[in-house]
Parts: structure tokens; C-alpha cells; sequence
């Protein structure tokens, strides 16, 4: 009787792993929205006085009252324009905080399964690991390339989340800077046009405003 021949059943299965890292804090996504509230008031605010005082500058006939008025005007779009982009940004973050929600509640669920289906599965910081050992079962083989699609897919819906949040933030970043610095010209042309409003005003005899004769005037 010859040798017996030992005929191999294949190469081990080596151990395999996925990672992934989400280091976005969902709570503080939503925390944030609740600061936007004294923001957006103190700029519906500042537009309505504008517009009442463009609106009181109106009936006025001194030498610079349209000038006065033009910027006023111009002002309060601006400060509408503001108040627009600051609730496109909060928006974006609201859905920044509903994409990011749903992401992670996928990652959790993605180690509670691994973890069922008895791989290995660590945290360090913000990265998890899944690991499956060596010499897996095909079956084993077969869960652990499930979880790897759906890891895979979770990490594209984060990174478009994450692409579309730094969209949004550069686009009001870039608005806010124009409408920022339209504001500033805004106020301090007005400031000159109302100094220089103010001065004439200071010399001007009762007899240019018949109506207000025996009255004092109190707004210089």
C-alpha cells in the first residue's frame, strides 16, 4: 500500500477587518440651531427700525433728506440680505443634523450586528474597528461582507453630508463677508450724511418750517 496523500481542504481564511470614523457631535448640531433664535430677532429688529426711520425721514424736506433716505434704504436690504443668509445656515445645519443622525444611528447598528454575529468590534476615539477573526465560516464570511457594504454606503451618505454641510458654510461665510462689509459702508456713509444733515439744521431760522414755529426742537 503506497503513502497516503494528504489533500489540502484550501488556505486558511485570513482575519479581515472595516473601519470607519464619525467624529461629528449630532447633539451639538442641535444645540446650535437654539442660538440662531437671538441672532435672527436682533436682525428683523434692526431692519424694522431702519425702515421706520427711513419711513419718518420720508415726510421730511431738509437739503439731505434723500441721501439720508438712499442709505437708509440701502441698509435695510442689507440688513434682510443678513437675516436670509443666517437662516439658510441654520437650515443647513438642521439638515446637517438629520443626515448626520440617521449616519450614526447606521454605525451603531452596524457594530450591534457584527457584535451578534461574533466579530470583534473596538473604539478608539472617534474610529471603530470590525474585525473578523481568521478561519471564519463562509457564513461568518458572508455577514461580515454585508456589514462591509453597508459600512461602505453609511460612509458615502457621510461624506455628501459632510460636503453639502462645508458647501453651506463656505457659501454664508462668503455672503456674510460682502453683506458684512456692505453694512459697514452703509453705517458709516449714513454716520456722515447725518452729521451733515445735523449741522444745517443747527443754523436754520424758525421761519423754514412755518409748522413748527413757537416750538422747540428737541431731535438736535
Amino acid at each position: 500500500e503506497g503513502p497516503s496523500i494528504n489533500v489540502p481542504n484550501g488556505p486558511p481564511s485570513p482575519a479581515r477587518s472595516f473601519s470607519w470614523t464619525f467624529p461629528i457631535n449630532v447633539d451639538s448640531l442641535s444645540s446650535a440651531d437654539a442660538q440662531f433664535d437671538p441672532l435672527l430677532t436682533a436682525l428683523d429688529s434692526a431692519s424694522t427700525d431702519t425702515r421706520e426711520a427711513r419711513n419718518q425721514i420720508d415726510v421730511q424736506t431738509a437739503e439731505l433728506v434723500f441721501y439720508a433716505n438712499d442709505h437708509l434704504n440701502k441698509t435695510e436690504k442689507v440688513l434682510d440680505d443678513l437675516h436670509d443668509q443666517v437662516a439658510k445656515l441654520r437650515q443647513a445645519l438642521r439638515n446637517a443634523h438629520d443626515g448626520m443622525a440617521r449616519v450614526r444611528d447606521e454605525y451603531v447598528a452596524i457594530a450591534k450586528d457584527a457584535t451578534t454575529f461574533g466579530m470583534s468590534v473596538t473604539t478608539s476615539g472617534t474610529s471603530t474597528t470590525v474585525t473578523l477573526r481568521a478561519n471564519a465560516t463562509q457564513y461568518s464570511i458572508d455577514q461580515f461582507n454585508a456589514l462591509h457594504d453597508r459600512e461602505r454606503y453609511n460612509t458615502s451618505c457621510y461624506d455628501a453630508g459632510e460636503w453639502e454641510l462645508s458647501d453651506a458654510l463656505d457659501e454664508e461665510n462668503d455672503s456674510r463677508c460682502v453683506v458684512g462689509c456692505l453694512l459697514l459702508e452703509q453705517v458709516s456713509v449714513l454716520h456722515q450724511h447725518g452729521r451733515d444733515l445735523v449741522r444745517p439744521l443747527r443754523r436754520l431760522r424758525p421761519q423754514r418750517f412755518p409748522r413748527h414755529q413757537g416750538s422747540a426742537c428737541t431731535c438736535v
